[in-house]
Parts: structure tokens; C-alpha cells; sequence
């Protein structure tokens, strides 16, 4: 399994990365450079081994998910 980053504002992905964590890392980063807004426009979603993309989190519930991921470690 993997996780891309999508920009679902311009429909370009940001990145794909080997497992959530990672992913989440790159948003920490990004919100630490430019402000909680930047993820307003970003979905994290996760690709299976058969290529089918599943929506894990966009916008607000992306922060929320990041806030809780590093709240639990």
C-alpha cells in the first residue's frame, strides 16, 4: 500500500510516499511553512496493491487526522 498527497484544487499530485506517517510528515512541514489554510485544498489518499485509489482525508478532516496522529505519537 501506498498514500499520495493530491492537490485536488489544481488536480495535481504533491507527492507519494511509502506509508501514512510519511505523508503526514510532508503536511506537518507545509503547515509549518504556510499556515494551517494550505490544507484546504489537499487530499491524503491511500493506493492499494491493485492501483484503486480510496480517500482517506481532505481539508479540515486531513488536519484533524494530523492533529491526531501526532497527538497519539
Amino acid at each position: 500500500m501506498s498514500y499520495t498527497l493530491w492537490d485536488f484544487e489544481t488536480g495535481n499530485a504533491i507527492g507519494e510516499y511509502n506509508d501514512e506517517a510519511e505523508a503526514l510528515a510532508v503536511v506537518r512541514e507545509n503547515i509549518r511553512t504556510h499556515g494551517p489554510s494550505v490544507v484546504h485544498g489537499v487530499a491524503l489518499l491511500s493506493i492499494d496493491p491493485g492501483g484503486d485509489s480510496h480517500l482517506i482525508a481532505q481539508g479540515e478532516a486531513l488536519l484533524q487526522r494530523l492533529e491526531q496522529r501526532t497527538a497519539t505519537g
